[in-house]
């Protein structure tokens, strides 16, 4: 895209990450969402509940938590998301180490 002097925008970002992450590929839709972030796209809270869905697998819990501070930082509302029911399902379900996460997450 950007050979052909196309800036991608928010909408074309969203759209390949979702792809990314419906294939199974999260940590590369992570990636892009680090690079949408990086070049001053506003993420909806859409996305943010399609990265939080596809890396919150154990294998993944840094990626994940990169995400869900993000989210957190971005100021959005997420009061009526359902990223929180499964970030919250995720630390009661598995290991130890997803409840230092649970616990940064919670004083911020």
């Amino acid at each position: 895209m950007v050979e052909r002097r196309y800036e991608p925008n928010a909408m074309t970002y969203e759209a390949l990450i979702k792809g990314f992450c419906k294939m199974g590929k999260s940590n590369e839709g992570a990636a892009l969402f680090k690079e949408m972030v990086t070049k001053g796209c506003i993420p909806s809270k859409f996305i943010y509940q399609v990265l939080v869905y596809s890396l919150s697998e154990p294998s993944h819990v840094d990626t994940f938590c990169t995400i869900v501070e993000a989210a957190v930082l971005s100021g959005r509302d997420f009061s009526d998301a359902k990223p929180w029911e499964i970030f919250i399902r995720k630390v009661l379900d598995t290991n130890e180490s997803w409840t230092k996460h649970l616990e940064l997450v919670l004083t911020m």
